[in-house]
């Protein structure tokens, strides 16, 4: 039998995958069906899988591709992770998306994704 940080991880690394992959269905049975999301960006929640998945990928595309996995942690007892993604092309300004998830076991039903909102916004809150 897995552990609940093992099984989380694999939940994670599914939603992660699918992010990616621009592939919704394979976020089947990791996400409860009453998930929620929610970006600052956005100002909204999102409920269940389908408005989840669109959120996330407004998110993502705005992020040069190819974007790389830059951490992916989960807490020992498998309820709380956060995954950082990046923009890996060379030649655009380095874009960071971070998502902090929670799991009820190994199911994932919350999420909020932060990304950076460029240059331009950070200069002018110094």
């Amino acid at each position: 039998m897995q552990d609940a940080k093992t099984v989380a991880r694999e939940s994670v690394t599914t939603l992660v995958a699918a992010w990616l992959a621009g592939d919704p269905g394979a976020t089947t049975g990791v996400l409860a069906p009453g998930v929620r999301w929610w970006t600052p960006l956005g100002g909204e929640t999102a409920e269940g899988p389908d408005a989840v998945w669109g959120v996330v990928e407004a998110v993502l595309a705005g992020t040069p591709r190819p974007i790389e996995v830059t951490a992916l942690i989960l807490n020992e007892d498998g309820t709380r992770g956060v995954v950082e993604l990046r923009s890996a092309a060379s030649d655009e300004a380095l874009v960071l998306v971070t998502s902090v998830i929670t799991l009820v076991d190994g199911t994932i039903v919350e999420g909020f994704t932060y990304s950076d909102v460029g240059a331009e916004f950070a200069s002018t809150t110094r």
